[in-house]
């Protein structure tokens, strides 16, 4: 497993017509944040993901209105992870947690979360 950290952050998405949860990640040191989209948090279990488009780096400190009147974000987790990529697969390491992003088609994946002890 790859031992570089990076860093990750969940933001709540309210003030839209469907609130949701977006799940940010680098992949690389410095880059864009990987971005997907999930209905609750924290996932306990699986539950679909929609893929976004990669969003800039402000948005791992950012809480605060959207521009263009598209709602508020506010931060309820960040830490650093580490990332494993793969075809099909992103698995994101939290400390003692596991996020496994499976993609299923398209821009649509599944995700779960698996729990160390």
């Amino acid at each position: 497993m790859p031992t570089q950290s990076l860093y990750f952050v969940v933001l709540h998405h309210t003030g839209i017509e469907l609130p949701h949860f977006d799940l940010l990640f680098e992949t690389i040191p410095g880059s864009d944040l990987t971005t997907f989209r999930v209905s609750d948090w924290p996932i306990d279990e699986g539950t679909h993901a929609t893929r976004l488009r990669d969003h800039r780096r402000l948005y791992l400190t950012y809480s605060g209105p959207i521009p263009g009147q598209r709602g508020y974000v506010s931060r309820v987790q960040q830490s650093d992870c580490v990332i494993e990529l793969s075809t099909s697969q992103i698995v994101v390491h939290l400390g003692r947690s596991v996020l496994r992003f499976e993609q299923e088609k398209d821009d649509a994946w599944w995700v779960r979360a698996e729990h160390q002890d």
